[in-house]
């Protein structure tokens, strides 16, 4: 293996607990949580969230849909059943619950994490529910 700028780089970074990463964020759908220190904790500032219903850019637009999600399904949390990770990029399946720990639906999301180890990009996969 040739000793390349890339490659020292890579090397020298500090390791990111991307497992804990992901759970602090995912705890941030909970009502209760301090969510914009959350957020700078765990998000880029320029982060982007896509699930099939919203696209949000930022803290203050996934701030608002954490919002409504939190009013939609009052003690609603997300558990983390599966994660996988590598290059930076983390695959997850998920399951939602509602306040009483009862499974509503289950998910996979993608995620893309920053160089500093922050979530850069979450794309939420699940089916739409028929109204």
């Amino acid at each position: 293996m040739t000793d390349t700028a890339a490659t020292r780089a890579a090397t020298q970074r500090p390791a990111t607990d991307h497992a804990a990463v992901w759970q602090a964020y995912t705890d941030v759908w909970q009502a209760g949580s301090d969510r914009r220190a959350v957020f700078e904790a765990t998000l880029a500032p320029e982060c982007i969230y896509t699930d099939p219903l919203v696209q949000a850019r930022g803290y203050d637009e996934l701030d608002a849909y954490v919002r409504d999600f939190q009013r939609q399904v009052p003690g609603g949390r997300f558990v983390t059943e599966q994660f996988a990770v590598h290059h930076d990029l983390g695959l997850v399946h998920w399951t939602m619950r509602d306040g009483a720990g009862q499974r509503l639906s289950g998910g996979t999301s993608f995620a893309e994490f920053a160089e500093d180890g922050r979530l850069q990009r979450m794309t939420g996969f699940f089916d739409v529910p028929e109204n």
